[in-house]
């Protein structure tokens, strides 16, 4: 995937794609951090 945006903007670069890396980390424990939330939240509510 990060390789394919990469190829696709032709962008050569490892820098660029360690960042790329790193920002779709982040979201994937960002959403993940969120469902916890939820699931606490309706945990809380009942």
């Amino acid at each position: 995937e990060l390789e394919a945006i990469a190829v696709q903007w032709n962008i050569n670069d490892l820098d660029f794609y360690l960042s790329l890396r790193d920002w779709f980390r982040g979201r994937r424990l960002a959403e993940q951090d969120l469902e916890e939330r939820r699931y606490q939240a309706q945990g809380a509510a009942a």
